[in-house]
This record gives structure tokens, sequence and C-alpha cells, in this order.
């Protein structure tokens, strides 16, 4: 999920590290066996020495299928390096909250 390593990039190196980490914890606890929010949990944790509960999120991840449904990222690379912080912050926000919402279960 190359979109969330590239916000967490944007957003690691800002003040609002700690509000992403923290966002990133509650996606977590809404899909807590989804593999994408996991690996930028765990990454987020590592960048911030936060190592035993990185471990924790590494066993979760070790643990968890495959996604249900591939996810594709809402923007490329280049548009959201040119946005400004804020704005880098609410993409961050609005992709990852679409990335966790609830599939509604297929008819058959």
């Amino acid at each position: 999920m190359p979109w969330l390593c590239c916000n967490w990039d944007g957003l690691s190196g800002t003040g609002a590290a700690g509000s992403s980490l923290e966002f990133l914890r509650r996606a977590g606890e809404l899909a807590p066996e989804h593999t994408g929010v996991l690996k930028q949990l765990h990454r987020a944790l590592r960048a911030v020495g936060q190592d035993r509960e990185a471990a924790i999120v590494l066993e979760k991840l070790k643990t968890a299928g495959p996604d249900r449904t591939p996810l594709k990222a809402q923007a490329q690379i280049f548009d959201y390096m040119g946005l400004d912080p804020a704005q880098q912050r609410e993409r961050f926000r609005h992709n990852l909250v679409n990335a966790i919402a609830p599939v509604p279960p297929t008819r058959n």
C-alpha cells in the first residue's frame, strides 16, 4: 500500500507524527487484521522508537491473512508531493478512512 508509505513519510518529519501515530492506532483498532494498516502502524511505531509496541503489531501482521480486497491509491506520489503539509495530512486521513471502511457483503 504505497500511498500510506508516502503519507507517513510526509508526516513523520513534521510535528504531525504524534497525531498520525494516534490515527494509525485507531485504524488498527477498527481494522485489526488489515495488513496495510498493520504495516504502517508497525513502521510508524519503529520510527518513533516504540519498539515494544511495534513488536506486538509485527506479530499480528505475521498471523494476519491476506486483505479481502486490494486497495487502490487515490493519488499518485507526484500529485501528493505537490501538496502543502496540511493537504497531505487531509489526503492521508481521507485515504486511510476509505481503506478501513467496512466492505458490504456481496450477494451471490
